[in-house]
């Protein structure tokens, strides 16, 4: 699942965990930061992150996961 707020591009790639990507240039992405929700492998599957919300004005993002739970991250400006 993929959202976007602005030119920031948040993407949860299951065993990848939640990727931040700048698209201010849509044809060459910048990674932005991350975060491993799965981090036992990088293997393919289905564990790890299935989706993500970064819409709250707080700035927090939250990312579930699905066997490790809820995560919840803020943005840092």
């Amino acid at each position: 699942n993929m959202y976007v707020d602005g030119t920031t591009l948040f993407h949860s790639t299951y065993h990848f965990g939640l990727r931040v990507l700048d698209v201010t240039d849509p044809a060459t992405p910048i990674e932005a930061g991350l975060f491993d929700t799965h981090p036992t492998d990088d293997a393919w599957g289905f564990n790890g992150s299935w989706s993500n919300y970064p819409y709250f004005a707080s700035g927090i993002i939250v990312v579930t996961s699905a066997e490790e739970g809820l995560f919840v991250l803020r943005r840092q400006p």
